[in-house]
């Protein structure tokens, strides 16, 4: 009874659903018409508007083509109107310039008209002898010219000879001089005062002699072609000889000894140095090193020794190098043999290992 019920129910919807279904479709079938209609008419509207705006574009194209014709026509006119402008300023300018020397010929024929030819024709007379007598005056000096470049020409060779016999004779002087300086010496014309009165005298000798120093551990130069002697108003005089330190060494002499001035050490040191930046620049170099190294760089110097050496007034590496250990035990007090030699090898040990820092460098 329930599914008879059911069936009954469905059979009753789908009826009415068809039912509803054709009363939609029969709406529609009768809208149709009426939209195709109206279809049609704004596809008829639409292809008017098409037409119309093709007419427009065409009317446009020919006002465009006529706009290009009027331009190029009034930029023609415009060309042709230059052109005759410029030939216009052409011809004005041209007539100007006629303008300007017909009054310039106007101006002349009435300066001409005031001349008075009677007047003109004397001026020329003096002129002509006027010239004449320049022409005589020139021909006079040209002669004299002549002979004045003559007389250069052989004034140049006489100056050209001399120059060559002074040259000549400054050769010689050089030469005599060199000869004067080798035998006789030169002097500083400076006196070193020491004690009592005693002054001494730097002399230098341009030739080299043969050093040598018997039971003394000191290095000399013997290769130097020149030689310093130190006179003194005593009648002593002594040869000072240089160490590979580039400092003078003298020869043990009591009499003078007492009255050597401290100024005279310094002067012949800075001599020396100065007379072997040519022929000994590593040594020169090795000894302004040494002056800036203060002895408390050195490594391995006892301080109580390095307060022995700077009492003493032993300050710098050259200060103490350039003495042997022997000098220092003399200068420097409270300090033997031992220790003065100890320091002396600690000294130059630092020495050599900047000499081979420096020759990698200069490799």
């Amino acid at each position: 009874m329930q599914d008879q019920t059911l069936t009954s129910a469905i059979s009753n919807l789908v009826n009415s659903m068809n039912t509803q279904l054709a009363n939609v479709q029969g709406l529609l079938e009768r809208q149709v018409p009426g939209i195709n209609a109206l279809l049609n008419k704004e596809a008829d509207e639409h292809d008017e508007l098409c037409d119309h705006l093709e007419l427009l574009d065409e009317q446009k194209a020919s006002l465009m083509l006529q706009v290009e014709s009027l331009k190029s026509q009034l930029e023609a006119a415009n060309n042709q109107r230059k052109d005759e402008v410029s030939a216009i300023h052409v011809k004005l300018t041209k007539a100007e310039m006629e303008l300007s020397q017909l009054k310039t010929v106007r101006a002349e024929l009435n300066r001409l008209k005031e001349l008075n030819p009677d007047g003109l024709k004397k001026k020329n007379v003096d002129l002509k002898k006027q010239v004449q007598e320049k022409t005589k005056s020139i021909s006079t000096l040209s002669v004299e010219n002549k002979t004045l470049k003559k007389g250069t020409s052989t004034l140049k060779y006489q100056v050209t000879e001399l120059s060559t016999l002074i040259k000549d004779m400054n050769v010689e002087l050089e030469h005599l001089r060199e000869a004067r300086t080798h035998n006789d010496g030169t002097v500083q014309n400076k006196a070193y005062a020491g004690s009592e009165g005693v002054e001494f005298y730097i002399y230098q000798y341009e030739w080299g002699l043969s050093t040598k120093l018997h039971g003394q551990p000191i290095e000399l130069l013997g290769d130097l072609n020149w030689h310093i002697e130190v006179r003194s108003n005593i009648g002593v005089n002594i040869l000072v000889m240089v160490t590979d330190w580039l400092h003078p060494f003298y020869p043990k002499c009591d009499e003078i000894a007492q009255h050597w001035p401290e100024d005279l050490n310094d002067a012949l040191a800075e001599l020396i140095r100065a007379r072997c930046e040519k022929t000994h620049p590593a040594l020169v170099e090795k000894v302004e090193w040494s002056m800036s190294v203060p002895l408390s760089d050195v490594y391995g110097i006892k301080e109580k020794d390095l307060e022995k050496l700077n009492a003493a007034n032993i300050h710098t590496l050259y200060e103490l190098c350039r003495m042997v250990p022997e000098a220092t035990v003399k200068h420097v007090k409270g300090m033997g043999i031992k220790t003065a030699t100890a320091v002396h090898q600690t000294c130059m040990q630092y020495v050599e290992i900047w000499e081979e820092q420096t020759t990698e460098k200069a490799a």
